[in-house]
């Protein structure tokens, strides 16, 4: 959400946006663990009329980090009410980091779905959000990556490493070995630069395929 999308932020007199910096920089100060706080702050610039989208992400990433998805779900779903723009991607990137952080994985697929099917949003950063989501089923990442190749979306070191993860835990050899050579076809990695980790693992999959 951007303040261009909210014309009452532009005709706001100098005296109210003057009021509401210093409560801005306050969410900004303490977002990283008071997510309670976070919102109390939020709900007292609504009041005052000064709430903006700014603001919301930082109470957002307040709940992200926090695990607190049911208010992050509820802040999602006033975002559109408050402001006439459906929430945008780094909203719900935060949103499904903190239903992925209590455990909500279901919730977390839900709210990708959402962003990508019902508003068009397709980054790797939302796929990075949905990946941590379901690190630990190897078959749901191997899922989101076909996913993200049928977007179009080019997938990063981050993304295909959440994959590796759930593949290696999970003893599927023969999908790690896939996977870290489609890094090198996709140039995610490459052989001059393939890296201690990579080199082990493309080593360890290749012996226990061979086995």
């Amino acid at each position: 959400i951007r303040d261009r999308f909210h014309p009452v932020l532009h005709a706001c007199p100098q005296s109210e946006k003057s009021r509401r910096r210093p409560r801005r920089r306050s969410l900004e100060r303490g977002t990283a663990l008071d997510w309670k706080g976070a919102l109390e702050l939020l709900e007292t610039m609504r009041s005052e009329g000064a709430i903006d989208g700014r603001s919301c992400g930082y109470a957002m990433r307040a709940c992200g980090r926090a695990g607190a998805w049911e208010a992050a779900l509820d802040l999602l779903a006033r975002v559109e009410t408050d402001f006439g723009e459906p929430p945008g991607e780094r909203l719900h990137c935060w949103a499904i980091q903190a239903c992925a952080k209590a455990g909500q994985t279901q919730e977390a697929i839900r709210l990708f779905d959402e962003a990508e099917l019902g508003l068009g949003l397709s980054s790797p950063k939302l796929y990075g959000a949905a990946m941590n989501a379901v690190r630990t089923d190897y078959k749901q990442c191997l899922q989101l990556l076909e996913r993200m190749r049928t977007a179009g979306v080019d997938g990063d070191v981050g993304i295909y490493g959440s994959a590796l993860h759930a593949c290696q835990m999970a003893r599927e050899w023969q999908h790690v070995y896939d996977l870290l050579y489609r890094m090198r076809e996709e140039k995610v990695i490459s052989l001059d630069s393939l890296s201690p980790f990579h080199r082990t693992l493309f080593k360890r999959a290749r012996k226990e395929i061979e086995k």
